[in-house]
């Protein structure tokens, strides 16, 4: 869950701030100065963004809490028959 929040916190961010350096660039003008001034800023922006998408927002713990489960479920069931066979 909490990288979930990370995640979204993350991409809301990086939206914002990828739309303020559009304005501020466009507000000033587009000349090479200002692009290689919000170039930098920008590479670890989308980075933030990459790692998002690429980790799923927290999808492989998930998967991981499903399998947990998965297992509990198999260890009740077997309880339940050993119960079954005493009787």
């Amino acid at each position: 869950m909490k990288e979930k929040v990370a995640g979204i916190i993350s991409i809301l961010g990086v939206i914002g701030w990828g739309i303020f350096e559009a304005y501020i660039i466009f507000e000033g003008g587009i000349n090479f100065e200002s692009l290689l001034t919000f170039f930098p800023i920008l590479l670890p922006a989308a980075s933030i963004i990459l790692y998002v998408i690429w980790t799923k927002l927290g999808k492989s713990e998930l998967q991981k809490m499903d399998e947990k489960i998965q297992i509990l479920k198999q260890q009740i069931e077997q309880k339940k028959l050993k119960i079954k066979l005493e009787e």
